[in-house]
């Protein structure tokens, strides 16, 4: 960094400040918020003026930098652009000058000393360097712990690749080794040898060949009474040096081991020096582990557990492997080491392989000798000491750790424990606060980019990643990338930092189309990590190999489950033998297996996507995944069947709740049956959910398939079941808007069910068969149908059953223009719907009703049912009935001379239709734009969509009603007289030959429709 000279830029009391950094990513910042540079070479540019800032740089260096030595023609020009760009981000976010100014031979950035971190950091140096001449080991620590905390990561990280950055980077990291080792000698020197022995373990695993750390490392354990170790650590270095060096340690380490082998005195620390003092006179709090990168979210858990902390004595963070419990407890102990008159102690239990290892661990961690040490003499040596332990990664020697926590607790009355494990360590007065994933964002489509934002896994993969590509969290497209890998991940922390740390690599599109196989991906660990956590693999290996061999099985067979399931699906598949309970109980303990309150006080079950995915692999190589699947596809079919049974009862709702709980499984079970799993149960499942399930979420097209599959297999399924298949294709043909296709299923189906003489099944068939015929504009047909299905209903006891006929029956009444009977009809059926709380299916009858009050020149009260019925949709979620009804109310705002409505209405009513399934309710729409184009004189508009929507409805063998078909013939005749009979026909023509995504991609949203052919 070049000196600063004496140009300063000025900041203003009203003038946000600008703050620039290098140590790590290039950042910009201005009252504490990221600005965002426009590209890597603008980036680049900033970057070059920072090395050298309030110096002039050339324009002739920046072209031979940023060119690396080969210009492009024109480079001059685009340097130009690059500045240009540069000042105006800049200007914008400080809203006022920028400092970036041209000053012959080329540019330069004024920056004060306080603004960019390269020059707080070698300031800060520069003072330790005075200070080791003569200050105090204290001064000089603390002097350059404020130095090496300037660092954000390796510096000028988003330019690695540039020949530009790496002479510079390697000499700002050459300095920051020599103050963290300056650090280091300053701390042994004031006597905290117990919190270095734990730091310079991670520290020379990320510089390996460093042999001062080796050497300050060996004092340090030796001093802590770990003189096996201190030689250890010298024979690790010696065969390191020899592998890859072929050299011997220096000189000065091997006086330094020869002096361990002969414990000379020379090396304990001196003899009456002072106590480690705080800059303000206080103790220093003993040292915790560095947090090599910034803590992130986790404020509700942090109140949770400072609230238990401070009621409590013994206070546990459970949670999964990579969930973060650590880095939550190290946060928490910093900030309440203020509270203990004798500080925090770390016992870092991750490196104990026994547990007979457990005493020597937290004897290092108070200053005691660690060989041979025991409850006894660890309490003795706590006293009356107000300490707090923080005894971190307690699950694989819980029994051990819990027996010393307990000693400890019980003999020291101003000890308080913080631990931290997968399991409780199960003491009396534990207080266990769970740490969950952390915050998931909205289903990205759904969310704005202030809600991915506020989102904790969204926010950790953008920091995380922020050293590859710190543009990520201004790029709407990218965020909702990150939003689609943190919810596949869970927001488990672990996860995300190893998928973020693939953003050098893969682009985020590529990154989760890859978590299908995560274990092989997420791989990319840091090396000074325990093994443990360097990859998703090897966590949740780590998390497995503690569970008891009955508890794995149980593990293995609950990842067939997708999403949360009950206690009782749980026993149906995985056996509920007299051990069951006490597994599960222990899987949730050790933070497998999530368990939450579900509806009614119930507990509802949940493996996360990466363990269950583990689960899948291990339930695979055990050879027990086909089993389990189909106890899985058999729970969930009689579940259904019990449940269809109750939508045809009193409580609809109920059972309609019931069954978005298992949404998820259900559509698991299908997948499994239809996939060459069960063809026998999947009918019989499919055939439950036939009028509910698919049309409501989506699974039309699937089912479609599936079904008609079955069908056609039907030689293999028994008489009862091949009704069911018919009757289930028949049901989703319809839902789809195929009245052809449900009626020809449907003749089939009534047939069957009459030389069966299932009753049940006719009633639907009939029912089904009759709705068709209804928009077939086979009125005598349907009429017939739905009478006979009536009389079953009623013989069943079927209300329910009775609702939808009646519903049928009264859209057939309307279309005959008998208002009085339709009314009467869809008032009973949305009266039963009512009594049987079952809100969804009210929707149809009052939209029907609105047909009929429109009809019948009753336009409030059609107003008004279409209000509710699209409030119900809505709120329930169900995007067809939603759509339909949008649909429904433009044609009764066309009625009521809202034409411009009735234009939102229906551009409303395709917004999603492209993903529509129900193609009656595109055509509908589209007819409404047509009247629309007509009633503002765009015949030619109209004309096209009346072409086009003949011949969908051609397709679907639904023939417009006697009103629609009128209405359609009076603004042709009045096209006609304008046009002329051949232009119209040309037009009509030319529109049955649009395809449906040059009419839905014209119409979609544009004010006008502006449809025109190619």
């Amino acid at each position: 960094m070049a000196e600063s000279g004496e140009l300063r830029l000025a900041v203003s009391e009203d003038r946000p400040p600008v703050q620039f950094g290098l140590l790590g990513p290039l950042t910009v910042s201005v009252g504490g918020r990221p600005v965002d540079l426009p590209g890597s070479r603008v980036r680049a540019v900033l970057a070059l003026l920072l090395i050298q800032a309030n110096h002039v740089v050339s324009a002739d260096r920046l072209i031979d930098d940023l060119w690396a030595g080969e210009p492009t023609p024109g480079a001059t020009a685009t340097l130009q652009g690059y500045v240009s760009e540069l000042r105006k981000a800049l200007a914008t976010a400080l809203g006022g000058p920028a400092p970036v100014v041209t000053r012959k031979p080329g540019y330069m950035v004024t920056v004060a000393a306080d603004q960019l971190d390269v020059m707080r950091f070698e300031a800060l140096v520069d003072e330790a360097r005075t200070a080791l001449r003569g200050g105090g080991s204290d001064q000089v620590a603390a002097i350059l712990r404020r130095a090496l905390a300037e660092w954000r990561g390796p510096a000028l990280a988003d330019f690695a690749d540039e020949p530009f950055a790496r002479p510079v980077a390697a000499r700002w990291e050459e300095t920051r080794l020599w103050a963290l080792e300056e650090r280091v000698e300053a701390e042994l020197g004031a006597g905290r040898h117990f919190e270095l022995a734990t730091e310079l373990a991670h520290v020379i695993e990320e510089h390996p060949l460093r042999e001062r750390l080796w050497g300050q490392w060996m004092l340090a354990l030796y001093r802590c009474g770990r003189q096996a170790e201190a030689l250890r650590a010298y024979q690790e270095l010696r065969r390191r040096l020899g592998d890859e060096l072929a050299i011997d340690p220096s000189p000065a380490l091997q006086r330094l081991e020869r002096a361990i082998l002969v414990q000379d005195p020379a090396l304990e620390p001196a003899v009456g020096a002072p106590p480690a003092r705080a800059e303000n006179g206080g103790p220093v709090a003993p040292k915790l582990p560095v947090q090599l990168t910034r803590f992130v979210g986790r404020e509700r858990e942090l109140a949770q557990a400072r609230h238990l902390l401070a009621t409590g004595r013994l206070v546990t963070l459970a949670g999964g492997g990579g969930s973060g419990k650590t880095r939550l407890a190290v946060q928490l102990a910093s900030e309440a080491a203020g509270s203990f008159a004798d500080g925090v102690r770390f016992v870092d239990l991750s490196r104990v392989t026994e547990p007979s290892q457990v005493p020597a661990a937290l004897a290092t961690a108070l200053g005691l000798e660690a060989q041979g040490a025991s409850a006894a003499d660890l309490a003795g040596g706590i006293g009356d000491a107000e300490i707090l332990l923080l005894v971190d990664n307690c699950e694989h020697v819980v029994q051990a750790a819990a027996d010393l926590v307990h000693e400890v607790l019980s003999r020291c009355r101003g000890a308080t424990v913080l631990a931290t494990s997968q399991e409780e360590l199960g003491i009396w007065g534990e207080a266990v606060l769970r740490v969950p994933s952390l915050s998931l964002p909205r289903l990205p489509q759904q969310a704005t980019t202030e809600d991915l934002l506020a989102s904790e896994a969204v926010q950790l993969f953008l920091d995380r990643a922020g050293a590859t590509d710190p543009g990520l969290a201004g790029d709407p497209a990218a965020l909702q990338s990150v939003a689609k890998i943190c919810r596949r991940l869970d927001g488990i922390p672990l996860a995300l930092e190893l998928a973020a740390a693939l953003v050098s690599v893969l682009a985020l599109d590529e990154i989760e189309h890859r978590l299908d196989d995560r274990f092989d991906l997420l791989t990319r660990g840091s090396r000074h990590a325990v093994p443990r956590q360097r990859t998703l693999r090897a966590a949740i290996d780590w998390s497995y190999e503690l569970l008891q061999d009955s508890e794995r099985a149980l593990f293995q067979r609950l990842a067939v489950f997708v999403g949360d399931f009950s206690v009782e699906a749980a026993a149906a598949v995985a056996g509920s033998g007299p051990a069951f309970v006490d597994d599960l109980a222990a899987l949730v303990a050790k933070s497998m297996v999530t368990a939450n309150p579900g509806a009614g006080g119930d507990r509802r079950y949940r493996l996360l996507d990466s363990l269950r995915q583990y689960g899948l692999e291990k339930l695979h190589a055990a050879g027990d995944e086909a089993q389990a699947r189909r106890r899985h596809a058999v729970h969930y079919m009689q579940f259904a069947v019990a449940v269809d049974l109750r939508l045809h009862g009193h409580d609809a709702t109920d059972g309609s709740a019931r069954l978005v709980l298992e949404l998820s499984n259900l559509r698991a079970a299908l997948e499994w049956c239809f996939s060459g799993g069960d063809l026998e149960v999947g009918v019989e499942l499919a055939g439950a959910l036939r009028w509910w399930f698919f049309g409501r979420f989506g699974q039309l097209d699937q089912a479609r398939r599936w079904l008609e599959d079955a069908v056609a297999r039907r030689h293999e399924l028994p008489p009862a079941l091949q009704l069911k298949a018919l009757v289930a294709v028949m049901t989703v043909a319809f839902s789809q808007g195929d009245y052809a296709g449900a009626s020809g299923r449907g003749e089939e189906a009534v047939a069957l069910a009459q030389e069966l003489d299932d009753h049940r099944e006719l009633a639907v068939a009939l029912m089904a068969r009759g709705g068709a015929a209804v928009f077939e504009g086979k009125l005598d047909r349907a009429v017939d149908c739905l009478e006979r299905s009536l009389a079953y209903c009623d013989e069943l006891g079927d209300r329910w059953g009775r609702a939808w006929v009646l519903t049928f029956w009264g859209i057939a009444s309307r279309r005959a223009g008998d208002h009085d009977l339709a009314r009467a009809q869809l008032d009973e059926a949305l009266s039963i719907f009512r009594a049987a709380r079952d809100d969804l299916n009210q929707v149809i009858p009052l939209a029907q009703l609105a047909l009929v009050s429109q009809q019948a020149g009753d336009l409030d009260d059609a107003a008004r049912y279409c209000q509710e019925a699209i409030a119900l949709a809505r709120r329930l979620g169900d995007r067809e009935l939603a759509q339909g009804s949008l649909c429904v109310y433009g044609l009764v705002q066309l009625a009521r001379g809202q034409r411009d409505e009735a234009r939102q209405l229906f551009l409303s009513t395709l917004g999603s239709g492209r993903g529509m399934e129900n193609q009656l309710v595109v055509a509908l729409a589209l007819e409404g734009l047509a009247i629309v184009a007509h009633q503002e004189g765009r015949d030619a508009d109209g004309i096209l969509l009346w072409g086009y929507t003949a011949r969908l409805r051609s397709e679907l063998a639904t023939p417009l009603t006697d009103n629609r078909r009128a209405e359609r013939d009076r603004h042709l005749a009045g096209s006609r007289a304008r046009l002329g009979d051949d232009e119209v026909g040309r037009l009509l023509d030319a529109g049955r030959r649009l395809t449906a995504q040059e009419v839905l991609g014209r119409v979609g949203g544009a004010p006008a429709l502006g449809v025109r052919l190619a």
